[in-house]
């Protein structure tokens, strides 16, 4: 059974007549398209062929004379990355061409040069030079910048290492990857999504096309922290369900993202309260010269984005979007049609002398109804589930240098989210067996400081205090037929209508510091109060990196981490209330190597030991430490104890090329095998154990304005606990033989995507077309085994089918259309 999960995916296109003979001459250009050289020229006629004839046809009109040369804008602001402090007089340049200027007294630039794609540089006496590749320029609206300069040059008998495409704080000398907005938008079956493309990073597996849930070094998609311009938010997906951090939308757009960092392991001490990986995500800010506006349209969904100045030290910034899927495809006989909205807002303003504040806000609606087809034969679900809810983030933040040596971020947020599911079995003549009527509310306060300490380095502290409020509403009034047991009764009722309030205090110190002219030494501890458990636990941090020679650097780190278990795990069951914090202790070392500026290869070693992990009283052989990645918690509402324990072990190759004479690309290879333990101690294979994922990405530029890239993914078949086949067809319901729990697998996973992409520049805007095709052979990779009562047959449920996806994005305002700078 094929899946019509695409109808959940935002830029959802419509299959193509004729397809099938597009496919296989797509399929004779597969293996050409994963070779160096002429590879990505025969990958993009072959995708031409399979799915961008109407991209073509559709520009044809606007080129077929030569494009008069067009200009747009570079803006952007050069500062010391560990003080914030401005940098005048810094030299900013296009690299290979005659334009450059200087930063002016606040650090500010602006560079007016032919529109396309460049790499921009910038070099200061005293600070190691920087470098950033895909810096696309348009004449729709200038493009921005944040240059953050390290305060050294690092020097090794007498070579001076040159403008580097990757940089990383002194604080985090392990796993962390950097992206910017291009990266993001472009990186082919992302849909823009950050969440996705974080999946094609090394230690991080894939588990379902659904969704951007982030599963890392074998860590369940709960143990995951994102922060949005230093905001805390829980979740950044639509239709998420209530404890996870992932789902099938994300809710950011991608045109607003100035860039992200990724740490797939032992972060530093200034992040807690998770126990796998942190995705910071910093926004742009809005244009300060005009009014300007940008509008893209897919057949999933529409996005405007405003954005105007405010005064004279400030600018303002909103996007909104809306699904029509409905409107495209509601009439066509599909029975769950997802509907959603969201927007994101950013207004900051400048004053005094080195003053900045800023307000970030983000939220979303959503709502789905999956219908019963007692008829449809193919369709294992009897039950009529309605879903929906919606989320809202807001947060004030104030920024304030220290002299010149430092500066501290005072912030405070509130993030709500609630969550509106009714779940009716057609089986009981429609009798509601489950209903989540819940809202959480968490308010944040925090106050962190960098600060330069004369001989001894730099200092970074911190404290927040932040309260959960929930208002938990849970209904389950006839039992539950647990999949997980043989009983014939339905097991477990549950009504929860609750209010309450808890509490997790932080605070933090961390040192970093530089011994000669090659290694840098970082040492923190954090400390955390568990209000739901009273727990305080300390957490120290180490990490070291070593510059072997200018090209070769190792790194280390070892940390313990901890979190509290979501409060809707804590509060469904009274014996739940002592659920301790959950504990990871991190060991990471690895080696880097750039024989050029814009190439990098690492290799790194990581091992975690969990202990104190959730574990069902009911079914000793299960953890939650295994769970995470889905729409629905009603099944997991058991009582637990926090003994349960676990490991994660494994190496992750990755190559990264940045854009370089019209070629980038990155491949990433991990191994890991993964265990967890029950109530019962024994170690099993974890359900996120999955030994072998290979990911190729990789495009290529055949002019100034067109763009083609592919995305390749191999994995080995995710854990599948076997269905009691017996018992199930007896009471013809799913039952899993847990004596063979994550005992057998899914057959191995494979998967092609393409884009083509043609940027069209016109006086005071532009024009993005592009055309994608996710699963491009049209694997039938199969998500999971179901039982179907219908049929009383256990049937294979499929991931994403072949999809073709179309788009425009259209942007208005900035340069004028024909001038030499």
């Amino acid at each position: 059974m094929r899946r019509k999960g695409w109808l959940l995916c935002p830029g959802a296109g419509l299959l193509l007549p004729g397809t099938g003979l597009l496919l296989k001459a797509g399929l004779l250009l597969l293996g050409a398209g994963l070779l160096p050289g002429a590879g990505p020229l025969l990958l993009g006629a072959g995708f031409l062929l399979l799915g961008a004839g109407p991209l073509f046809l559709a520009t044809t009109p606007f080129h077929l004379g030569a494009q008069e040369e067009r200009w747009g804008r570079i803006v952007g602001s050069v500062v010391d990355a560990g003080t914030r402090q401005p940098i005048p007089g810094a030299t900013v340049a296009i690299l290979d061409t005659p334009h450059h200027t200087a930063s002016d007294q606040e650090g500010r630039f602006e560079l007016v040069v032919p529109t396309g794609t460049h790499t921009l540089t910038v070099e200061a006496f005293g600070f190691a030079p920087f470098q950033r590749s895909d810096v696309v320029v348009r004449t729709g609206q200038p493009v921005q910048v944040l240059a953050r300069m390290e305060a050294r040059a690092l020097e090794l008998q007498g070579i001076v290492v040159g403008r580097p495409h990757f940089s990383a704080p002194k604080r985090a000398p392990t796993s962390m990857y950097e992206m910017n907005t291009e990266e993001i938008r472009r990186a082919p079956g992302g849909l823009g999504d950050v969440g996705r493309l974080i999946q094609a990073m090394p230690g991080v597996v894939p588990t379902s096309d659904q969704r951007n849930d982030l599963v890392v070094r074998g860590g369940s998609p709960i143990e995951n922290l994102t922060l949005v311009d230093h905001v805390e938010v829980p979740n950044i997906s639509h239709f998420g369900a209530q404890g996870a951090t992932g789902g099938p939308i994300n809710m950011i757009n991608a045109d607003l993202i100035r860039d992200a960092r990724f740490w797939a392991g032992a972060f530093p001490a200034e992040y807690g309260n998770r126990l796998s990986s942190v995705l910071e995500v910093s926004l742009r800010d809005g244009n300060r010269d005009q009014v300007a506006a940008a509008g893209s349209l897919t057949v999933g969904g529409a996005t405007l984005v405003t954005e105007g100045p405010m005064g004279k030290g400030g600018s303002w910034l909103f996007s909104a979007t809306r699904s029509h899927l409905d409107l495209v495809i509601g009439a066509v006989g599909f029975t769950a049609v997802p509907h959603y909205s969201n927007y994101q807002a950013k207004a900051i303003y400048e004053f005094g002398d080195g003053h900045r504040i800023w307000f970030t806000g983000l939220g979303g609606r959503d709502r789905i109804h999956l219908k019963v087809r007692e008829d449809d034969l193919r369709d294992p679900s009897l039950l009529d589930a309605r879903s929906g809810g919606w989320r809202n983030v807001a947060g004030f933040n104030w920024q304030h240098l220290l002299g010149r040596r430092g500066y501290g971020v005072l912030g405070i947020s509130e993030v709500v989210n609630t969550f509106d599911q009714e779940v009716y079995d057609a089986r009981l003549d429609f009798s509601m067996v489950f209903r989540d009527a819940s809202r959480e509310r968490e308010t944040t306060l925090r106050y962190d400081l960098v600060y330069q300490l004369e001989g001894v380095g730099e200092v970074t502290a911190g404290v927040s205090a932040k309260r959960f409020g929930t208002h938990l509403r849970l209904d389950q009034p006839l039992g539950l037929r647990n999949p997980y047991s043989a009983q014939i009764p339905r097991t477990t009722p549950l009504r929860v209508h609750d209010r309450w309030a808890t509490h997790l205090l932080a605070a933090y110190l961390q040192g970093s510091r530089t011994l000669g002219q090659r290694l840098d030494l970082t040492a923190g501890l954090r400390a955390d109060r568990f209000g739901e458990s009273g727990a305080v636990r300390l957490s120290p941090r180490l990490g070291a990196r070593y510059h072997v020679s200018p090209s070769l650097t190792w790194s280390a780190g070892v940390g313990r981490f901890h979190q509290q278990p979501p409060l809707i795990y804590v509060k469904a069951r009274p014996e739940n209330s002592g659920l301790l914090p959950m504990r990871a202790d991190h060991y990471v070392t690895g080696l880097s190597y750039q024989p050029a500026p814009a190439l990098r290869i690492t290799a790194e070693l990581f091992h975690k030991a969990y202990s104190a992990y959730p574990v069902s009283l009911e079914h000793p052989e299960i953890s939650l430490a295994n769970l995470g990645d889905d729409f629905s918690v009603a099944t997991q509402l058991w009582r637990y104890a926090s003994r349960g324990t676990g490991r994660s072990s494994g190496i992750e190759l990755y190559l990264q090329q940045r854009l370089v004479e019209r070629v980038y690309g990155q491949i990433s290879y991990t191994y890991s095998r993964t265990r967890h333990g029950g109530l019962d101690g024994s170690l099993r294979r974890g359900s996120f154990d999955i030994p072998h994922v290979l990911t190729v990405l990789g495009g290529f530029k055949p002019g100034r304005d067109w763009e083609i890239s592919s995305r390749f993914t191999f994995a080995s078949g995710r854990p599948l606990t076997p269905l009691d086949l017996s018992e199930s067809e007896e009471q013809n319901r799913p039952i899993f033989d847990l004596t063979r729990v994550n005992a057998s697998r899914s057959p191995p996973y494979h998967r092609l995507d393409l884009q083509a992409e043609r940027r069209l520049n016109f006086p005071r805007w532009s024009l993005l077309l592009f055309a994608g095709v996710q699963n491009a052979y049209d694997r039938p990779n199969v998500f999971q085994y179901v039982w179907n009562p219908k049929t009383r047959q256990r049937v294979a449920v499929s991931q994403i089918a072949f999809l073709p996806i179309l788009g425009l994005t259209a942007e208005w305002g900035g340069a004028s259309g024909i001038r030499t700078p």
